[in-house]
């Protein structure tokens, strides 16, 4: 990951009173933090998530509030694009966001990959963050978003799968997020609940496995313990989203992701 407006140094955008700097000086700053990371790894890195989470969740509006945007305006994350391409031409640029398949950010999604492909020296491909729960949203929404940006010309990948068994009032990962709910698991998922989480898990990998766009799936994490979702967005909640148990051993749903997996192979090659 490149630039994450979450914890991107304000002071690159900002002068200490908190005051947005002169465009040009922000200009300035931006493309020497990019230059030196980008040319530090040149040649060693296939690809770069140059940009993560910069589209907001408001109605009505495109992008996060951010410092880059307050001193940079919305091309801020083109130049990005601009000078990781220029600081290595041969890596990939990608852009990741959660909640994107889905049509409250879809729009925008596409939007921001239209205006990178009209400004920007290119865009390879776009992560949607697999952050999801146990009944939202539907596997059809997850599909047609694939549908919708790979139609787009971008490849699609799958960056952080995991299913959350756990209470909670929205979905997603704004990381400014804090709740106060229920930890109603502290001893281990009920057979019942693990059930419903390899369901769960069986048809968001059929709904990914089944697009040809969708060139890589990864999982937030090998095993419930050292899962983000034991802090997120409930601090010091026992939680048990991905396919593996904290002691390393496989769960229902592991079996199930094998099985989608299985089944869309034999589909893609009956022989």
């Amino acid at each position: 990951m490149l630039v994450w407006p979450f914890v991107t140094r304000k002071w690159l955008f900002e002068d200490p009173a908190g005051k947005p700097l002169p465009r040009e000086k922000a200009l300035a700053n931006w493309k020497s933090y990019i230059d030196g990371v980008v040319s530090h790894y040149k040649g060693r890195i296939k690809a770069w998530d140059v940009v993560n989470e910069a589209i907001s969740d408001k109605e009505g509006e495109y992008l996060r509030d951010t410092p880059a945007l307050r001193a940079i305006g919305e091309n801020y994350i083109a130049k990005a694009f601009e000078f990781a391409h220029a600081a290595d031409p041969k890596a990939e640029l990608y852009y990741n966001d959660y909640n994107i398949e889905q049509p409250a950010k879809l729009e925008k999604a596409l939007r921001l990959v239209r205006t990178l492909q009209d400004k920007g020296p290119r865009i390879d491909a776009v992560g949607i963050q697999g952050h999801r729960l146990l009944d939202w949203p539907p596997p059809e929404m997850i599909g047609k978003g694939i549908d919708a940006l790979a139609a787009a010309g971008v490849k699609v990948m799958i960056t952080e799968l995991d299913v959350d068994p756990l209470p909670r009032e929205v979905s997603g990962a704004d990381m400014a997020v804090a709740e106060k709910v229920a930890d109603p698991y502290p001893r281990g998922l009920p057979a019942e609940m693990q059930e419903r989480l390899a369901k769960r898990y069986g048809e968001i990998v059929t709904a990914i496995a089944s697009r040809p766009a969708v060139t890589m799936m990864g999982f937030w994490g090998t095993h419930d313990g050292r899962s983000w979702l034991n802090d997120f967005p409930v601090k010091g909640r026992t939680n048990h989203p991905l396919l593996f148990d904290r002691e390393y051993k496989p769960k229902p749903a592991f079996g199930a992701v094998l099985k989608a997996l299985e089944a869309q192979t034999r589909v893609k090659d009956p022989e």
